[in-house]
């Protein structure tokens, strides 16, 4: 309840600070808009892609309460809408519907809000849209699929469900048509909604993939129980860079900075071949996107709302994980949020567990071993509590995707998995002589750390996490590694897994506590990475350990993820 009335108050703040009052926005209450203020959306489970027979077991209740416990206030839920339109019989919906029922009171019942998205059709459902536009009796069945839908949904909650005519209109971007043509359509669709539910809140959108050209285009709609919802992913050459989908060059492109500028653009000029590529990326790195140039951006829909008098929010934005900078990515990520929150703006980022995702999995086919992704969780300004549990009810363990420069100290409840993704820089005496790479390892291994070090002296290769002990605690570190010669060498050297302790003050009392070394890999073994543990109990005076890789010598070393587990307690 505190909570809820505190986040009223911060709306109606935001809301007086931009000239747009909860009184002027006629019927859309400020504990709505509240609700509207955190999101991600929900991509995965309903897509044009998915599959009928997993959509009832695609997400648990431990999504939805680890979402609830990041500090999230909704979800947006997109659907194809070959899960919830039947044009067969348009007022009634097909089978699937009960499963979106489903994931709607699973969120609900974690304590968030839902917008229900049923067209959110990708490109390649272009028919749909094309249908909408030009075919009056198709667009008739969507009345009557769209009233259907409103009704039952609204029957669930009124105040917690917001529908959202369409996800982002844009056959002007690939037809010759005027955008025009989207204004009476949303009106014709969004009066179908209304007759269906009369008082919950609907989402908004203008033409153009639902962007803020787009929105500055349109005429508000004369229901006053609205918001209008636009798109950001400013600068696209940053944000999409390697996204197969998006065209000839987004795929083209990897290791695009952000900020942008000429120098900082340059090495990623000079490794592209593509002439278009290049003069692509030439040209974000002269238009120097930083904070500054988002918030000119975003001010037009802020504008625009205030001009008319209507709330506005962002229903998606978000960077492409596959190969942008992971730490340009956090601040992209930080900058966007909190211009949109000094604007007074809600957000919904794309997306929890897909491409631009909030979490990945170790195992992606079983969609087990939840990795978080704390660099985007920090970003976001979310609760940094909810990534500290070990594992959910059912036994998955939840993983910290960590941020080894936030000089995290956690108290892990069960275990935590290190990925190499999160580990610093590795450290080495010889410094020339160390190279490492990362590369995919099927066997046993999502992505091993590879090291060729030249040199006789001492290499180290942490994990950046720093966790409170007790004395009398037990814990068992394992990983996974590979020790080979090098061609030429005699016979390689050694690598150990261990654990650096620290007393109270952050003193070093052990760079190699219950250490455990690697055995070389004979001529006779099959190639592949080897399981190493080590179990051992905390003494007195340690504070914390953190757990590490370290070795000696020549030799080319694989390293896989590092796991603790506290086994009992003091």
């Amino acid at each position: 309840m505190k909570r809820t009335a505190r986040a009223a108050c911060i709306a109606i703040a935001l809301f007086c600070a931009l000239g747009v009052s909860p009184a002027s926005a006629d019927g859309v209450p400020a504990a709505r808009i509240a609700l509207l203020s955190r999101g991600i959306n929900i991509s995965e489970w309903f897509a044009a892609w998915s599959e009928q027979r997993l959509l009832g077991t695609w997400h648990t209740a431990d999504d939805a309460a680890l979402i609830r416990r990041l500090g999230f206030t909704f979800v947006r839920l997109p659907a194809s809408p070959q899960w919830l339109f039947n044009p067969a019989d348009p007022a009634h919906p097909p089978a699937a519907i009960r499963y979106y029922e489903h994931a709607v009171r699973l969120f609900l019942d974690a304590g968030l809000a839902v917008i229900v998205d049923p067209i959110h059709g990708t490109s390649s459902n272009d028919a749909f849209e094309d249908s909408l536009a030009r075919d009056p009796g198709f667009r008739r069945g969507v009345d009557a699929g769209w009233e259907a839908l409103a009704r039952g949904f609204a029957a669930i909650s009124a105040d917690r469900v917001f529908f959202e005519v369409m996800n982002e209109p844009h056959i002007s971007t690939r037809e010759p048509i005027d955008a025009s043509w989207w204004a009476p359509v949303q009106g014709e669709l969004a009066a179908a909604i209304r007759r269906g539910a009369p008082q919950n809140t609907i989402i908004a959108t203008g033409e153009k993939w639902g962007g803020i050209d787009g929105l500055v285009a349109l005429a508000p709609l004369a229901d006053r129980n609205v918001v209008y919802s636009f798109h950001w992913y400013e600068p696209f050459t940053f944000t999409h860079q390697g996204a197969d989908w998006a065209g000839e060059i987004p795929k083209l492109l990897a290791r695009i900075p952000y900020p942008s500028s000429p120098v900082a653009v340059a090495p990623a000029v000079s490794a592209l071949a593509d002439p278009r590529a290049k003069k692509e990326v030439t040209v974000y790195g002269g238009e120097r996107w930083d904070r500054g140039r988002i918030e000119a951006g975003l001010r037009r829909a802020v504008d625009w709302g205030r001009r008319y008098g209507v709330p506005v929010f962002c229903g998606e934005f978000g960077v492409y994980r596959k190969v942008s900078p992971e730490a340009d990515r956090a601040r992209w990520i930080a900058d966007v949020r909190s211009t949109f929150e000094n604007l007074g703006i809600g957000w919904s980022m794309w997306d929890y567990d897909g491409g631009f995702g909030l979490i990945r999995y170790s195992s992606p086919r079983a969609r087990a071993g939840r990795i978080l992704d704390a660099l985007a969780v920090n970003a976001l300004g979310l609760t940094p509590g909810a990534w500290t549990t070990g594992s959910d009810s059912t036994g998955d363990e939840i993983v910290l995707d960590l941020d080894p420069a936030a000089g995290f100290l956690a108290r892990t409840r069960t275990a935590v998995t290190i990925p190499i993704q999160s580990w610093p820089r590795l450290w080495s005496r010889d410094a020339a002589a160390a190279t490492v790479t990362a590369q995919e390892d099927a066997a046993l291994e999502p992505m091993a750390l590879v090291l060729r070090h030249t040199g006789s002296r001492d290499w180290a290769q942490g994990s950046g996490l720093r966790v409170a002990v007790s004395a009398g605690e037990k814990f068992t570190l394992s990983g996974t590694v590979s020790l080979e010669p090098l061609p030429g060498e005699p016979g390689p050297g050694t690598a150990s897994l261990e654990a650096v302790t620290y007393d109270s003050t952050g003193a070093v009392l052990s760079w190699s506590f219950a250490a455990v070394s690697a055995k070389a890999a004979a001529a006779r073994d099959a190639p592949g990475m080897r399981p190493i543990s080590s179990t051992f109990v905390i003494g007195p005076g340690v504070a914390a350990i953190e757990p590490r890789w370290s070795g000696s010598g020549p030799a080319l070393v694989r390293l896989g993820s590092m796991r603790l587990a506290r086994e009992t307690g003091p």
